[in-house]
């Protein structure tokens, strides 16, 4: 709070108590999920709304839980419409066939911390998706 009082003084950077509530919120998220490492990465500046990025580390072995909850539900869904596909006429099938899936990288080079956002302090943080090979950086 000190480092933000001279950069207030100065006339740069976030402002007293706009840095309260974005602490507020961190301590928010901290409670939130299970996290060992919670770090302030920065404020963009959007046209319609500002968002507020925080970059987490899970310890360990808590984000894969996370991500076999969602794996699970994407595999049901994805039995459902098989079923419904099934349940049509029989229709030709075209010959293409779906490239590789690209292995994800978890926990290393890029994705070795998770991000989250927020477009105001004490508003409900939302994770951002892994970077994939998929998506391309700019």
């Amino acid at each position: 709070m000190e480092i933000a009082h001279h950069f207030e003084y100065a006339g740069i950077g976030l402002g007293r108590v706009e840095t309260f509530r974005i602490n507020l919120a961190l301590k928010i998220l901290v409670s939130t999920h299970n996290l060992q490492d919670v770090r302030f990465w920065g404020k963009i500046m959007g046209t319609k709304k500002s968002y507020i990025v925080a970059e987490v580390e899970f310890k360990d072995g808590e984000e894969e839980e996370q991500e076999e909850e969602e794996a699970e539900a994407n595999q049901q869904e994805e039995e459902e419409e098989e079923e419904k596909e099934e349940e049509e006429d029989a229709v030709p099938k075209p010959d293409w066939k779906q490239p590789p899936k690209v292995p994800k990288e978890e926990s290393t080079g890029c994705n070795k911390r998770v991000y989250f956002v927020c477009n105001e302090p004490g508003s409900e943080w939302v994770k951002l998706p892994p970077y994939s090979a998929l998506i391309p950086l700019l």
